[in-house]
Order: C-alpha cells, then sequence, then structure tokens
C-alpha cells in the first residue's frame, strides 16, 4: 500500500504529481506521473491546471509498474502519446520491465533527448548479495545487437548517492478527476 500526501488508498489513481527523487535527469523538477494507459486529452488537462508556478516539465509514464504490454500493438496505445509530449518539448519517462525492453527498441522514443526509458531491474535482497555480487549487462546470444558487454559490481551500483529511500516517494498528491 503506497501512502501519497493527500490519500492513502491507492486503488483508482490514475494521475499523481510530486518532485522526482530518482536520480536521473529530472531529479528535483516538478512531475506529472500516470498509472496505465496514457491519455493525450486527459495529461493536457492537467498539465494546462498546473501552468504557472507549479508548470510541470516531466511526464512519467507507466508510474506504479503500470507499463503493460503484450505485443507490438499494444505499444500503439504508448509510444505516439510519449511522442507528442516530447515534440511538446517535456521530458518523458517510461518506466518498463527490463523484459518488455524489445517493446522500445521498436520505437524511436530513445532518439529524443529528453527521453528516458526506466528499466526496472527487479533484484530482491539486493543487499544481502555480498560484496562479489555482480550484474552483467548481456546480449541475449553472442555479438547479436551489443558490442560487448559489462559488468558492475552490485556494491558499486548500490553507492549511497544513487539511493532513494521509499519515505522520500511519501509527498506525491495524488490528482482527485473533476466529477
Amino acid at each position: 500500500m503506497r501512502e501519497y500526501k493527500n490519500r492513502i488508498d491507492s486503488s483508482d489513481i490514475k494521475f499523481f504529481v510530486g518532485k522526482t527523487v530518482d536520480h536521473t535527469p529530472t531529479n528535483g523538477i516538478n512531475t506529472l506521473y500516470v498509472i496505465g494507459v496514457p491519455d493525450i486529452e486527459e495529461i493536457m488537462r492537467i498539465l494546462t491546471q498546473y501552468a504557472g508556478e507549479d508548470e510541470i516539465t516531466h511526464i512519467y509514464f507507466g508510474a506504479e509498474q503500470s507499463f503493460k504490454v503484450a505485443t507490438y500493438e499494444d505499444m500503439e496505445e504508448w509510444s505516439p502519446t510519449i511522442q507528442h509530449f516530447l515534440t511538446l518539448d517535456y521530458w518523458c519517462t517510461l518506466d518498463l520491465d527490463l523484459s518488455l525492453i524489445n517493446f522500445i527498441h521498436e520505437t524511436d522514443l530513445t532518439s529524443w533527448n529528453k527521453f528516458i526509458p526506466m528499466l526496472s531491474v527487479k533484484i530482491p535482497y539486493a543487499s544481502d548479495l555480498g560484496y562479489n555480487a555482480v550484474v552483467k549487462i548481456d546480449d541475449i546470444g553472442f555479438n547479436h545487437s551489443n558490442h560487448g558487454i559489462w559488468c558492475h559490481q552490485v556494491h558499486d551500483l548500490m553507492a549511497y548517492d544513487k539511493y532513494t529511500n521509499w519515505g522520500e516517494y511519501a509527498d506525491d498528491t495524488v490528482i482527485i478527476p473533476d466529477k
């Protein structure tokens, strides 16, 4: 159960706002978080509502692990919407499970300077793996699409300057739709 500044029950939330606390290029800026399949008109309405002093300059798609696609056709619900906001000069992040990376590869989203593919790599009990644990960025086969492999010690990846405590996410505010 996730807590928000103005709400605890999170069962029917589609949008919330807050400053990005993750250590990405958008750290510290006003962000609209979108849960589920994005809708351009709804997003535009919210962005207009937050024009001025609290202007939103970053849209985080797939919040709360809501990017769910099973086919390339499913990407047609996501890619054009994200691209629309990139053309309007917004920073756009798409939070996706690592297993869905091929769906991004089939779009041109990564060619945009303000697009951040947030690759979610689930590693339960990461701090219990010991000092010698390694994350290997590999390929699907020898010399398939990467120029090689990269190995990073988990210990180094978990540096304090990259760490965000769960409590830092509590300042987000749920957007309650007009009735």
